[in-house]
Formats: structure tokens, sequence, C-alpha cells
């Protein structure tokens, strides 16, 4: 073989070998920046459905809205819902078992979950506690359906019930909520840093517990966080909740003395 032949094997060779290697990094390449531009849902991705369909669709979701997956993974699947749930709240209504009692409802119920309220991009979802737990009440005294969390969060913010970078309600401005509303509520204070007594018995919550009155306690703790609860019953020195933010802490009995550290106060509304 001459020289000419064997110097064109080495170069056809030499190209080979590049190609290939250059075939081999393209998906190595598209994973790096996948990675650099996802993060987090890109590693999901390789093993969640949805995770994937995201970033393939990720032109149908806000970045206030994929954030929400950054700060939590487990609201993946409140992420992934967005697009076939966003407009969910123009048919809003609630079922007849929702309306005969005090009903469990949730921040991240699609019904309205994804609504923004007020502030910046503040949804439902991540600032709605107190409309929630409002929302409840109303219900549990009236019956009526006529208000939800969405209407009372936009209420809220529009009388300047909210902080500057919140569009939550603070839970010395429930009382003022509930009487744009009908209702009205009187507030005990059991926040120790601000001149209230901590409770002592459980019979400081179970006095307030009749059909004439819901009780919403502002709760601030290892436990439940900064957040808004309803409380539905006590039995013995059990405490029974509607947790507006998970329906495990709904279902499950709560120890008075477990908890009772974490009351900073109490809202007992009643019909205005």
């Amino acid at each position: 073989m001459n020289t000419q032949k064997k110097n064109a094997i080495v170069v056809i060779v030499t190209f080979l070998v590049i190609t290939i290697i250059m075939v081999l990094l393209i998906p190595i390449e598209q994973k790096r920046e996948r990675y650099k531009e996802f993060g987090r849902l890109a590693e999901v991705a390789e093993t969640d459905e949805r995770a994937e369909y995201i970033i393939e669709n990720i032109e149908k979701y806000p970045e206030y809205i994929t954030d929400l997956f950054y700060r939590n993974p487990d609201n993946l699947e409140f992420v992934y819902n967005y697009p076939s749930c966003k407009d969910n709240y123009v048919n809003m209504t609630y079922t007849d078992e929702e309306l005969s009692g005090i009903p469990a409802l949730y921040m991240s119920d699609p019904r309205w979950g994804y609504e923004r309220i007020g502030a910046s991009n503040a949804i439902i979802k991540t600032d709605g506690c107190a409309y929630t737990c409002v929302t409840m009440a109303y219900i549990g005294l009236t019956g009526y359906g006529d208000v939800d969390p969405v209407i009372l969060g936009r209420l809220a913010y529009d009388n300047g019930l909210t902080g500057m970078l919140s569009s939550g309600l603070k839970i010395g401005e429930i009382g003022d909520l509930c009487s744009m509303i009908g209702l009205s509520g009187t507030y005990y204070n059991h926040n120790i840093n601000e001149g209230g007594k901590e409770m002592e018995s459980i019979d400081e919550l179970s006095k307030h517990l009749n059909s004439e009155s819901v009780v919403i306690a502002g709760m601030y703790g290892e436990t439940f966080g900064s957040h808004a609860i309803v409380i539905r019953e006590c039995d013995g020195n059990n405490v029974y909740i509607n947790d507006p933010a998970n329906p495990e802490k709904t279902a499950q009995a709560w120890n008075f003395d477990d908890i009772k550290s974490e009351f900073k106060g109490i809202w007992v509304i009643t019909k205005g």
C-alpha cells in the first residue's frame, strides 16, 4: 500500500473517530445544558413523566408556577396540572356536602389554588391559608356558597389588610375581613411575645366550640409553621382541625399538650 493510500485511510479513520466522539458528546452536552436551565426539575424528569412534560411544554407554565416546584418538589403535581386547571375558577361551585357543615377546604384545590390575589404573583396555594379558613367558617355558619378564598383574598387586598410583600392575611386582620362578609369575630391573644397568655387547658378551646361559632387559630411553631387552621372539635385531650394546607394533618387527632405552645391567637367567629 503506497503512502498516499495510507494517508487517506488515516484521514478517513480520524474523521470517523471524531464523528463518533461528537455524536456521543452531543447528548452529554444537551443534558448538561438541560440541567443548567432546569436544575432539579431536569433531574426529576429522568424518572417522572410529569416533570418531563413540564420541561417539554415550559411555554405553558409561568415562572411563578414552576417556582413552586423549586421551593418544594412536593408541589410537582400541582405545577404539572396548571395548564388543565388554571381556568377552573371561572366555573367554581361547591358540593352539597361542603355546604352542609364546616367543610374541609384546601389552598391547593384546583378550583381556586392557581388564582392570583393582590401583590406580585401571590396565589391562593401559597398565600391563602387565612382566606381558606374564613371561607370554611363562613360556609359553616351560613350554609351559603357565595364566598370563596379568591373573593376573600382580593377583598382583603383591596381594603389594605395584607402586607407590603405578601398577600397573605395577618392573624390580627381576620376580624376585619369577617366583618366585611357579615360575620363578627372576637380575638384571644395567646402569643406570649405580644403580651398574650399561653393556653393552659384544652377547655380554653372547647368552650368556644358550638353550633353558633367557628374557631380559627393562628399557629406558629415546628408543627404548622406560621399558619391558620380551623378548630373543628375537641374530645378529651385531643384536638381535631381542618388544616387548609394539609389533608393528612386534617385527618389526624392532635394531643393538645403537644401543640398548645404553638397557638399565638384564636378568633371565635360568629354571625354578625
